[in-house]
């Protein structure tokens, strides 16, 4: 269970943040990114989070949040998305 602290720290992105643009493919381990959020409208051509069902091929609408802890995402060349670290 995530101390208050840390649940702060991660609401106000304090670790910082890492936007990406492109469809470069994104690979982290686990515990690197705890949210993603899309800056444009995303559908995913890859994306995976630990002890997550997720949808490839969706569209997220820009703006969308999902909190996760985020391994793989890659999306479209004119996507723009940022990945929350932890």
């Amino acid at each position: 269970m995530p101390s208050i602290t840390d649940l702060f720290n991660r609401q106000n992105a304090s670790n910082g943040i890492k936007m990406v643009s492109g469809t470069a493919a994104q690979s982290e381990s686990s515990g690197t990114y705890y949210a993603v959020q899309f800056v444009t409208d995303c559908t995913p051509s890859a994306f995976t989070a630990t002890n997550c069902t997720l949808v490839t091929g969706a569209q997220f609408p820009a703006g969308t949040v999902i909190y996760a802890d985020i391994l793989t995402i890659t999306c479209g060349s004119n996507e723009v998305y940022a990945l929350y670290k932890c």
